[in-house]
């Protein structure tokens, strides 16, 4: 999952203002996660909107990990020394049976990334107690570390937008430049609410038809549920 899970509707407005999130309470959202199966979740900008107590008691009751690799009480000299809120990957051990039917053993590395605004559009619960690093200097520091630790692949869950405006530092959206990283094999965008592939997005790097950011897989699946995205 790519963020923004439990906040946009009249259901996460009452279970965060009505009903609460009691200790060992799971969310219905994350009861739903759950009963899918997901294998790991990011933090979108709308996971901090009802608090970081709020949040942590969601995310408690997920029987999969939330990555994060951007976010954290304070920045190191470097990102991979950052005091991060959530790890910032994880490496799943999965079974892949290939074309010719024959199953093998593949390690997928998994890391998350947020848009820096939230330090801005969140300030009242984040300030002073909180900070985020740049996404694409972020995945930089990471990704080394989980192709070292032995990941076959690595998919980016980038709860970013995709934009070919040009790279700047703390830019919200950066997944096409994300994608541009060395490592990343595959890119889950999100956070503008459109559809990749598509004829939402259009520049140098991003192939709409193919469904291509700098060259590798990369999706968006728009918004409440609309849309679900297959990277094969």
């Amino acid at each position: 999952d790519n963020g923004d899970y439990f906040q946009g509707n009249p259901m996460g407005d009452w279970m965060a203002y009505e009903h609460g999130m009691n200790e060992g309470d799971i969310h219905p959202i994350i009861a739903a996660m759950n009963t899918l199966g997901y294998d790991a979740g990011t933090l979108g900008n709308h996971e901090f909107n009802y608090g970081i107590e709020f949040m942590d008691r969601v995310n408690a009751g997920a029987n999969f990990p939330v990555v994060s690799a951007n976010f954290g009480s304070a920045l190191g000299a470097t990102p991979t020394e950052d005091m991060l809120h959530t790890q910032p990957y994880v490496i799943l051990e999965k079974m892949l049976t290939d074309g010719a039917g024959t199953e093998m053993p593949i390690k997928v590395g998994i890391i998350g990334f947020l848009p820096p605004q939230i330090m801005q559009w969140d300030r009242a619960h984040l300030e002073g107690n909180y900070a985020v690093r740049d996404i694409v200097e972020a995945a930089e520091a990471w990704v080394p570390r989980i192709k070292e630790e032995g990941a076959d692949i690595v998919i980016a869950l980038a709860h970013s937008g995709i934009s070919a405006s040009g790279y700047e530092p703390g830019m919200e959206n950066a997944a096409l430049y994300l994608a541009g990283v060395d490592g990343i094999d595959a890119v889950v965008t999100g956070h503008q609410h459109l559809v990749f592939p598509g004829t939402n997005h259009e520049g140098d790097g991003i192939d709409a038809e193919a469904g291509t950011l700098m060259g590798k897989p990369a999706v968006m699946a728009g918004f409440w549920g609309s849309h679900l995205g297959i990277i094969d």
